[in-house]
């Protein structure tokens, strides 16, 4: 097991990699979502996040999810513990570790005529 010193100033990570796998109900009137996203770190030590405004928290990482999602579950870099749902988005406190790092997110949504809408909005920052 690897072991980092914490930081509380942001490093300028980026996010490596997006994916999302749909996967259609045998009726179609929903789908199973697999999305993962990738980041980096080129720091050398574990950023514990950004403050919340109130001071309570921290935030590492912010993913919109669809405004119907449901039956979420998390995995990868993901901890249970420090992450929850906010006003449609997953907010995690989960440490940004140097070097890459994987999230997934696994989510039911509702077809509606047939089809999906699934808006992508990938965090900030993003690789170029």
């Amino acid at each position: 097991m690897k072991a980092y010193e914490t930081t509380e100033q942001q490093p300028a990570w980026t996010i490596a990699m997006q994916h999302m796998i749909v996967q259609w109900s045998d009726d179609g009137k929903s789908a199973r979502i697999i999305e993962m996203l990738s980041t980096s770190n080129p720091a050398d030590r574990a950023w514990i996040g950004a403050k919340t405004a109130d001071g309570k928290d921290r935030v590492t990482l912010t993913v919109s999810l669809p405004p119907d999602a449901d039956k979420i579950e998390l995995g990868g870099n993901f901890d249970d513990d420090a992450t929850k749902i906010v006003d449609g988005k997953l907010v995690t406190a989960s440490a940004l570790y140097p070097g890459s790092s994987e999230y997934r997110m696994t989510y039911t949504v509702p077809a509606k005529g047939g089809s999906l809408q699934l808006p992508i909005v990938a965090p900030p920052p993003l690789a170029t």
